[in-house]
């Protein structure tokens, strides 16, 4: 039972309108209050208030959660962000083809164990790179469409040469298919990758 009232002290009446919830959400915020062990209003105002915070920002809340759930799958997977200059510096020519081709593996592995990662605590493992891929790539696009039963991904990258293009390829295929899905064409030229794949089929957890 609280006592402290205190916080009625501050509380300001909204004329002519009333602050209602569904009654999923009414019971879940009275569950968390008492998890919490304070007062639902206290809650309540915490929630609003940062709404309006991120909305002052120019920040929808929901793109806010979005962005901390990639950045902590990236941390889980041991992925860092670096400077673009930095990047293209690391991913650029001038490397032997025995060299080239570990490197290619070495981003496939990668995206297959981030994409067996997210296929464990998503339900949507592909919507789910769709948020990821910005962070990774900073001028990348995702598109996802169908066409005659087939996914078709398309990642418009203006500034990728096609070399680096083959590298976020790997990656993607990998990712793809650790989350059970079959490649079927793909395709890196300079400022766009594309992938076909099919609906998933069985995966086999040894893959890696």
């Amino acid at each position: 039972m609280f006592t402290d009232l205190s916080y009625l002290e501050d509380v300001v009446a909204i004329p002519r309108s009333s602050l209602m919830v569904n009654k999923e959400i009414a019971a879940a915020l009275a569950d968390e209050a008492r998890r919490a062990g304070k007062p639902l209003f206290y809650l309540a105002n915490d929630l609003v208030g940062l709404y309006l915070r991120a909305r002052e920002k120019g920040f929808d809340l929901g793109d806010v959660l979005t962005t901390y759930e990639s950045m902590m799958i990236l941390k889980k997977t041991g992925h860092v962000m670096i400077p673009n200059s930095t990047y293209y510096t690391l991913t650029e020519g001038n490397t032997s083809a025995e060299r080239v081709k570990e490197i290619a593996s070495i981003w496939r592995e990668n995206g297959h164990r981030l994409g067996k990662y997210v296929e464990s605590m998503s339900d949507d493992p592909i919507g789910t790179l769709g948020n990821l891929l910005p962070f990774m790539f900073w001028d990348i696009n995702f598109e996802l469409k169908l066409n005659d039963g087939e996914n078709v991904l398309c990642l418009p990258c203006p500034n990728q040469s096609e070399e680096r293009a083959r590298l976020i390829l790997n990656l993607v295929e990998g990712y793809i298919e650790a989350s059970g899905y079959s490649i079927r064409s793909s395709e890196a030229i300079t400022g766009l990758v594309q992938i076909k794949f099919s609906e998933k089929s069985q995966v086999y957890p040894n893959k890696i």
